[in-house]
């Protein structure tokens, strides 16, 4: 009888060390992230969606039309600048979603900044981008 019960208690105790590591697991895997988490992502996401759609590459080439269009695709919260150099940290091309009377976004007291190098043409073109709430 006592064999039963010592195995009887190493299955429970294996059961209750399995549910202890599943909840841990869940709680850890759905970490909520902050503001600055989010938008550091956002503005990397940004920045590689358009360089693989080619926006970034038109816009060093000279075509500006799609990069404006994907910079004012923006959710409504947000504030964006986006700002490509030359190799030489000369600014070839700047857009911001914050012109005219009815984009209400104020001086960012705090923002957060994504880069990247693009490669065109076997020149890299560094590119920065801020990003903030209204």
């Amino acid at each position: 009888m006592s064999g039963f019960a010592i195995t009887l208690d190493a299955i429970l105790a294996i059961m209750v060390a399995g549910l202890v590591v599943t909840a841990s697991m869940q709680m850890l895997s759905s970490k909520e992230y902050k503001t600055d988490d989010y938008l550091l992502r956002y503005s990397y996401d940004f920045l590689a969606v358009a360089e693989k759609s080619g926006v970034l590459d038109e816009a060093i080439a000279g075509n500006i039309s799609n990069a404006k269009a994907f910079v004012e695709s923006v959710p409504e919260s947000m504030c964006v600048e986006l700002e490509l150099y030359d190799s030489s940290w000369e600014r070839l091309y700047h857009e911001q979603n914050y012109r005219g009377q009815n984009h209400l976004c104020k001086d960012p007291e705090s923002f957060t900044m994504a880069s990247r190098v693009i490669l065109y043409d076997d020149k890299a073109y560094p590119t920065t981008l801020q990003l903030w709430y209204k």
